[in-house]
């Protein structure tokens, strides 16, 4: 079953679990994302003329981290040819709450995840993206 959302007046998705915001910024998070996530891990510099990255990250949250690594790596002309995404996440939201949560950029590859995370039980998932070879986030 997917961890419940409140959504705040301003469109912030909160955690009654946690009663805690999901993101901290008026930007949906995509401000932090790239700041604390891509920068902290010194995306896509790092992963640069790579045969494979691998990220593996602790709560996957909205999928906000992953849509931002995934949006960067299809830009990126010295990308790996195979990026692989880990991600651990107890409460896994609904698939209708992390698009809902996406910011207007990353929509369309927020839709391709929201598309593929439907009856996920606990467990291991694999969902593979972009042909499978070049992008494969687990969840």
């Amino acid at each position: 079953m997917p961890e419940p959302l409140d959504w705040l007046p301003d469109g912030t998705p909160y955690s009654q679990r946690f009663q805690d915001r999901y993101h901290s910024d008026g930007n949906f998070g995509l401000d932090q994302a790239r700041d604390v996530f891509m920068r902290g891990c010194d995306l896509p510099q790092a992963w640069a003329n790579q045969p494979q990255w691998r990220i593996l990250e602790t709560g996957f949250g909205l999928g906000l981290s992953f849509l931002v690594a995934w949006q960067a790596w299809r830009a990126d002309p010295a990308r790996p040819n195979i990026l692989h995404f880990i991600s651990c996440e107890a409460w896994p939201v609904s698939a209708a709450d992390l698009l809902r949560a996406a910011p207007a950029e990353l929509e369309p590859l927020a839709r391709e995840l929201h598309d593929q995370l439907w009856g996920l039980l606990a467990g291991v998932h694999r969902l593979s993206f972009d042909g499978a070879a070049c992008c494969s986030p687990y969840i």
